[in-house]
């Protein structure tokens, strides 16, 4: 986690609407009903303060309202869990955990190569 200084209220998503990893983070950010507000990378302060602070490109990237930067879909989530622990969207039993913590990872990483697929394949063309 990085620090930019940045004081506010609302968080900030960097990404964009056809980014997986944003969409999982976004997702979460509405059923939590967290207060954010999303950006694409492109904007100037995306480029002045936070791919610097990075040293290379990345999406998505959360400013928290303390000015820290998160990236990382899956530390976007765990650091959100810590701040606003209700309601709990993290499974209650150890096993539980397990069993969605090996769906979520196939779903997110050996899932990719079709999710890309069929987001980006169009069968008219």
């Amino acid at each position: 986690m990085i620090n930019t200084g940045r004081k506010n209220d609302t968080y900030i998503l960097w990404g964009g609407p056809l980014s997986l990893y944003t969409g999982k983070a976004r997702s979460y950010l509405i059923k939590k009903r967290i207060p954010y507000r999303e950006f694409f990378p492109t904007h100037a302060i995306f480029q002045r303060k936070i791919l610097p602070a990075l040293g290379f490109f990345v999406v998505p990237v959360l400013g928290a309202p303390d000015g820290s930067i998160i990236q990382d879909t899956s530390d976007i989530i765990a650091h959100l869990e810590e701040k606003f622990p209700e309601p709990c969207l993290n499974p209650a039993t150890p096993v539980q955990h397990v069993v969605a913590s090996v769906i979520g990872a196939f779903g997110s990483e050996a899932l990719l190569k079709p999710a890309m697929h069929y987001r980006w394949s169009y069968l008219a063309e």
